[in-house]
């Protein structure tokens, strides 16, 4: 069916309920039409939901994700039921942190309901977004959308271009506390971790030792809220200014640099 399908003219294929249920369907396919399969993942509350949403499963969202991965998936539609057709919002940090677990392209859907949804979910880095209730109702303009969103996607290329990343493609990032001005930490940045920091609102890094992103306070609690972002003069070292909503240092300490190795000299 697939093959006759392409054959026919279809450019690419979505696959949902038959993913889950035959990824053995979904290796083959891969293995002969590669980046003409699309795998939905249809979302409700961190599990999968099959046969048109009716029936849930126990299966997470994210662990099929990565079978689908492993099957040879490279594209996805993620769809946060509870939220498609409301007119509210996107989930953006479960749209966020599915875009940073797979680091392969992903369609968005659900909620979407104006043109800063579109907006931000561009700037997560979602290859693109399905909008359905909102074009009936007028909540968004398609012709506006379309140019809003090609336009800022220059300036955005723009933005990150002008940071200088190492060889690793890291810079690193000092954070402070913007109401007592304590220096908090030192980590380092990469450009999905900085376009991260810029539109959710919460501080992220790149790890080098796990070598993957770090949303800042996601085992801990202990969340750094971004208030501005600043760069060097030489464009190589950036700075946040943010609100600590608990320790900064996995010891407990306030702040990263509670060692003091040399005492100041008078006169």
């Amino acid at each position: 069916m697939i093959e006759q399908l392409l054959r026919a003219g279809v450019e690419q294929i979505i696959l949902g309920t038959a993913a889950t249920e035959t990824p053995e369907i979904v290796k083959e396919a891969c293995r002969n039409f590669s980046d003409a399969i699309i795998v939905s993942i249809d979302n409700r509350e961190g599990n999968i939901a099959t046969h048109g949403w009716q029936q849930q499963t126990t299966l997470k969202a994210t662990e099929f994700a990565h079978q689908m991965v492993d099957c040879g998936v490279r594209h996805f539609i993620y769809t946060d039921i509870n939220r498609d057709g409301t007119l509210t919002e996107p989930n953006f940090t479960a749209i966020a942190e599915m875009i940073a677990s797979l680091k392969l392209p992903i369609i968005a859907a659900g909620g979407i309901s104006s043109l800063d949804h579109l907006l931000k979910l561009e700037q997560l880095g979602a290859a693109g977004a399905i909008i359905g209730k909102a074009l009936y109702t007028g909540n968004i303009n398609l012709k506006q959308a379309i140019t809003t969103t090609s336009r800022r996607k220059i300036e955005e290329t723009n933005l990150v271009s002008d940071i200088k990343f190492d060889d690793r493609g890291l810079v690193p990032v000092v954070v402070q506390d913007v109401d007592s001005g304590a220096v908090l930490m030192l980590a380092y940045t990469n450009k999905e971790a900085l376009r991260l920091t810029l539109t959710t609102g919460d501080a992220w890094f790149f790890s080098r030792s796990r070598q993957k992103l770090w949303h800042k306070g996601e085992t801990s609690g202990n969340f750094i809220r971004v208030v501005s972002v600043w760069k060097d003069c030489d464009s190589d070292t950036i700075l946040i200014l943010g609100k600590p909503l608990g320790p900064a240092c996995h010891t407990g300490h306030t702040t990263c640099f509670f060692q003091q190795i040399s005492e100041p000299k008078n006169g």
